[in-house]
């Protein structure tokens, strides 16, 4: 929110974007609007801004010289552990029957709900686990695909799980 910038008396504003959240599919177009406006006016008070990847830069650097791309990057040594003979797999995860299709990452209004919905549907000899938070708009949470795919029987919501302990989880992905 760009009107809370300067309320605290800071003396530096870094500003990172994790996402071009005025690109999804579920904004009507004032919501669209007001992210813009209000992403452009964070980004001309930002004295940094850091940015995922390369494919931001252009858009993002236009109001201001300080833009970094800090990566998204994985743990190599952390996730290696998942191949560890020594790795448990979770007791809530071992229980979870059938072949298990993992997805690990925030459920929200990305999320294929109607593509998920079909395959559930379609292989219910397949378990699917969502590791992660709902954090979808209203929209998203209220619609009738992301609603059915809560009641599918071998759809598994096991919310967020700590950085530290998703090896773990992948190990028992199968």
């Amino acid at each position: 929110q760009s009107y809370l910038v300067g309320l605290a008396g800071e003396e530096l504003l870094c500003y990172e974007i994790v996402d071009q959240y005025a690109n999804y599919t579920s904004l009507s177009p004032d919501e669209k609007a007001q992210i813009i406006r209000e992403e452009g006016e964070l980004l001309r008070k930002a004295d940094i801004v850091f940015i995922p990847n390369a494919s931001f830069m252009e858009e993002k650097s236009r109001s201001r010289s300080h833009t970094y791309v800090v990566s998204n990057t994985v743990d190599v040594s952390l996730f290696a552990k998942a191949l560890e003979q020594a790795t448990q797999i979770p007791a809530d995860l071992e229980k979870i029957p059938g072949k298990r299709i993992g997805y690990i990452g925030n459920i929200n209004d990305w999320t294929d709900c109607e593509l998920l919905n079909y395959l559930a549907q379609s292989h219910p000899e397949w378990s699917f686990v969502l590791l992660g938070r709902v954090d979808g708009t209203k929209k998203f949470q209220d619609s009738s695909a992301f609603k059915t795919l809560q009641h599918q029987p071998n759809v598994h919501f096991l919310g967020w799980r700590d950085y530290t302990l998703l090896p773990s989880y992948l190990k028992g992905m199968h």
